[in-house]
């Protein structure tokens, strides 16, 4: 199969777009790391039992689950631009959903907030992809391992950063370990911006404007692509392909 022309047009867009997702996933990252971390310690305190420490973690990971689906379709109609941009706000929404619940102690609304954080999960996953809407074909492996580091630095820092939460949230005057959750709805906000404003032009509308160029196909690429068509015949000359249900082209 022949393969993308890649124009210096398209290798600067790619360049910046690995820079902008690379970058809201450090921030991002800080915020879904919590969760697995202070978000068992959460889980315990409010519930009251070692039984529900991992509660919040298997709604996050339910959460993201559906998120992934429904950003997929998001993605698909407006752009990544609106899918990554959208889960992240949504994963925020959830991270403040923690802290409202250290406050009031309300077990249930931790465990809801879990399902929202799994919407910033799921973006941290995409942007992976997106990483690669641009890339040469030799350079996809290398693009989205990259982004994968990256949301390893924030996935990393976020539960470190514990003391700071502690240290925030006694200067708001709420629960310890939620402070840390402040934190995590600031990384995920910047997260958001970053990509919302960004992002722009968005990689799945910017590869046909950038140097999306297929050559043209060759006879030869013609006639075996009919030969591969079982059913379908070819004309040489032509390069097209009609019925002949008894025999293979010659």
């Amino acid at each position: 199969m022949s393969t993308p022309t890649i124009t210096p047009a398209r290798r600067r867009v790619q360049r910046r777009t690995l820079l902008l997702l690379s970058l809201a996933q450090v921030f991002s990252g800080v915020g879904t790391g919590a969760v697995v971390s202070t978000g068992s310690l959460l889980a315990v305190e409010l519930s009251g039992s070692e039984a529900w420490a991992g509660s919040v973690t298997t709604t996050m990971t339910l959460g993201a689950a559906v998120a992934s689906a429904l950003l997929m379709r998001l993605a698909l109609a407006r752009g990544r631009r609106i899918a990554l941009s959208t889960g992240l706000l949504i994963g925020a929404a959830g991270a403040v959903g923690v802290v409202l619940a250290a406050v009031s102690g309300a077990f249930w609304l931790l465990v809801a907030s879990g399902v929202l954080i799994g919407f910033g999960n799921a973006v941290n996953l995409q942007a992976r992809f997106a990483a690669t809407d641009l890339s040469a074909t030799e350079h996809r492996g290398r693009d989205l391992s990259l982004v994968v580091w990256m949301s390893t630095i924030g996935a990393v820092a976020g539960p470190n950063l514990i003391g700071a939460g502690g240290t925030l949230a006694a200067g708001l005057g709420i629960p310890a370990l939620s402070g840390l959750f402040v934190i995590s709805t600031a990384g995920m906000l910047v997260g958001m911006a970053v990509i919302w404003i960004g992002l722009r032009p968005d990689p799945p509308t910017s590869s046909s404007s950038v140097g999306n160029r297929w050559p043209e196909p060759t006879e030869r690429s013609r006639l075996r692509l009919c030969r591969e068509v079982r059913g379908r015949g070819c004309g040489r000359a032509s390069g097209r392909c009609g019925p002949t249900p008894d025999r293979e082209p010659g």
